[in-house]
């Protein structure tokens, strides 16, 4: 049939290739979803199929009304099978779920693990929903991780400052400066829309020995106007405003190295730009809290405070 029409092989395949189409067509968003929308050109029968009329025979337009159906045999069949998906060894339909850009992957997985035993008891007898790869976990780990390292670190740093402190109540007044940097810095990464994720956590981990600097350099200072002879209050106040101008230097050149990390280009900056911010988020945090709680803890927690009240009397 095909050579008694002068029809080739390619005349069909073209025809088919413009009558048989469905081809995107945008798509719709919203602050939670984005619906993908597709233009319906496809055939969906054999009988619609043969009834498809032949426009063109060698690139040149046909002017005879010739049916698919006239040249050839078109009946329903079974394609080949390209894809094949099974779950413990039974047939089954994967269906991937990704999370929308600037979502937070591990709330996805844990709201996806809800809808689907949600789900399960409404599905027909012989089916079942299961969750075969979960990405997230991995995330879980990497962070749970991070959160053992900050804390070893904390402890590691308390024993540092214990040995070259040389008492208990110096290295408490130091060691405070992690908590309210590290919470003073949460609550930044909270407000700024940033996530807790590896890089926010490596800062975080990277932060804790540099926090206290400033607290060492201060307490030091206070502890030597006290050998001067003066009382633990003006040591503190006096101490605290002497070295201010130093402890902002450091501060500032730590912040300097770190935070050019975060104006980065390309996709590294995307992923640094939070370890960059939280390390100097930390790192000023830190210098505010030696210059205003470190001197007022070294104030009320002399351990001669009652020493000083004696001589204020013998003063007076």
């Amino acid at each position: 049939m095909l050579s008694k029409n002068e029809i080739a092989v390619d005349d069909i395949v073209n025809t088919l290739k413009e009558q048989n189409l469905e081809v995107p067509s945008g798509r719709l968003e919203n602050k939670t979803n984005e619906i993908s929308l597709r233009a319906v050109g496809e055939v969906p029968t054999a009988e619609q199929f043969g009834n498809i009329f032949l426009n063109s025979r060698s690139g040149s337009p046909l002017f005879r009304s010739i049916r698919l159906k006239d040249i050839a045999i078109v009946e329903d069949g079974l394609g080949d099978v390209r894809r094949i998906s099974r779950f413990n060894g039974i047939s089954a339909v994967s269906i991937g779920i990704k999370k929308l850009k600037g979502a937070n992957a591990v709330q996805v997985g844990d709201l996806v693990k809800t809808k689907v035993q949600e789900l399960k008891p409404k599905l027909p007898k012989g089916y079942d929903l299961t969750v075969s790869n979960d990405n997230t976990g991995y995330i879980r780990d990497s962070v749970n991780e991070l959160e053992f390292t900050l804390i070893f670190s904390a402890i590691l740093t308390g024993f540092v400052c214990r040995l070259f402190l040389g008492n208990w109540k110096s290295t408490r007044n130091v060691l405070l400066a992690i908590p309210t940097s590290v919470i003073g810095t949460f609550l930044f990464l909270y407000f700024a829309g940033f996530t807790i994720n590896t890089f926010t956590m490596l800062g975080l981990s990277l932060a804790t020995g540099i926090v206290v600097d400033d607290a060492i350099m201060v307490l030091e200072n206070i502890t030597r106007h006290r050998e001067m002879g003066k009382f633990w209050f003006e040591s503190a106040l006096d101490g605290a405003s002497e070295i201010r101008f130093a402890a902002l230097a450091a501060t500032l050149a730590i912040v300097a190295i770190f935070l050019p990390v975060a104006f980065m280009k390309g996709i590294i900056g995307r992923y640094f730009l939070e370890f960059g911010v939280t390390i100097s988020v930390a790192v000023l945090l830190s210098l505010f809290e030696a210059l205003s709680f470190t001197p007022m803890r070294a104030s009320l927690y002399a351990e001669d405070k009652k020493n000083d009240e004696k001589r204020s009397l013998e003063s007076t």
